[in-house]
């Protein structure tokens, strides 16, 4: 439903344009005689159209007046419709440069929206462009990040097969060890017997000053011989017999080889070193 102060401007546009169209006709100066003139209805129709072209202008210009009028602000409802009046009376009187005018002013807004169009269109064809080369780079990264899961996953597969590989070596390594073993233990317990028994041999043939040792060293001693099965002992079998860190064992071992109550093998790289009681740490036992 219109609002009765919509059809208050439409009158007010109709009659200062009628207005404005007759002041027109009265104002102009008459041309020659070979020039056609308009009449005074013309002048009064044209300047009810350009009347009509102020709600146009007054948008372009980014007025507010006609809101004014419609809202009844400032506080005085007539004198925005006054103000009005007033701008449709002068564009009727000088309707032919009025109109001229309006016309330039929407030809040149035409063109500028034109143009701002293209340079939007512009700017989303860059940006369309810079999203596609985008994704050419996420979808070349994504080819490089495949080919470094597939180098990767060949690399954990040859890891695995040298680990596989290794743990065989050590499993070869360890029988061939466990076979070795009782061949050298054998070996070793023989010579030991033949040297024992030299040993006491040369003993009971002389006495022999025999080194004070400690009942710790005395326990190691004893734990040489306690397993009749075996001549050469490892130190672990002496620390687990004794009760001894195998550190201290050792170094029990080493001193009872220097004062001669001991002998340690003579073994490869690789090969743990075994001790056995010497006839002088026997004769010590003995007494």
């Amino acid at each position: 439903m219109t609002c009765p102060m919509s059809w208050q401007i439409i009158a007010v546009i109709f009659i200062a344009g009628a207005a404005g169209g007759f002041v027109n006709f009265l104002t102009t100066a008459p041309k020659d005689p070979g020039e056609k003139e308009l009449s005074r209805e013309g002048h009064i129709v044209v300047g009810i159209v350009a009347a009509f072209v102020v709600p146009l202008f007054l948008n372009i210009s980014s007025s507010s007046l006609l809101t004014s009028v419609q809202t009844g602000k400032p506080d005085d409802p007539f004198r925005s419709l006054l103000v009005l009046a007033g701008f449709c009376l002068i564009a009727a009187t000088s309707s032919r440069a009025f109109l001229s005018t309006v016309s330039e002013r929407v030809l040149r807004l035409a063109k500028e929206a034109n143009k701002n169009a293209d340079d939007a269109k512009k700017q989303s064809d860059d940006a369309k462009k810079q999203s596609d080369d985008a994704k050419k780079q996420a979808g070349d990264a994504k080819k490089e990040a495949e080919r470094s899961t597939d180098v990767a996953a060949r690399s954990v597969d040859q890891s695995e097969d040298a680990k596989r590989a290794a743990i065989h070596a050590t499993e070869v390594a360890d029988m061939a060890k466990e076979a070795v073993e009782p061949l050298l233990e054998e070996d070793s317990r023989n010579a030991s017997e033949e040297v024992g028994q030299a040993d006491l041999q040369s003993a009971s043939s002389i006495e022999l000053p025999v080194p004070e040792v400690s009942d710790r060293d005395r326990h190691v001693l004893e734990a040489l011989i306690s397993s009749p099965q075996f001549t050469w002992r490892s130190a672990s079998g002496v620390a687990g017999r004794v009760q001894m860190s195998l550190k201290e064992v050792e170094d029990i071992l080493d001193g009872l080889v220097s004062v001669g109550l001991a002998r340690q093998m003579v073994a490869g790289t690789g090969t743990p070193r075994r001790w056995t009681i010497t006839a002088l740490g026997r004769h010590l036992l003995s007494k």
